[in-house]
């Protein structure tokens, strides 16, 4: 489970994870069923929402990206 430093930091994060997911079920209703993956739901939150996801996102702070799409 994550660990918060209050309770503000707490209701960022869910209200973050709402967001996500809405996101991802919108772009998963859009590709006519496909379900996306959360890093290209994010990807596309950043896009839509960057008054949510950016930089000081604790979701994006967190997010790491997979190894293998790092390296060139």
């Amino acid at each position: 489970m994550e660990q918060f430093d209050d309770f503000e930091e707490y209701k960022k994060f869910q209200t973050e994870w709402a967001l996500l997911n809405l996101v991802r079920e919108l772009r998963g209703i859009s590709n006519k069923g496909a379900t996306p993956t959360y890093y290209s739901s994010i990807k596309l939150a950043q896009q839509v929402i960057p008054e949510i996801f950016n930089d000081k996102s604790l979701i994006v702070e967190r997010h790491h990206e997979p190894i293998w799409l790092t390296k060139g």
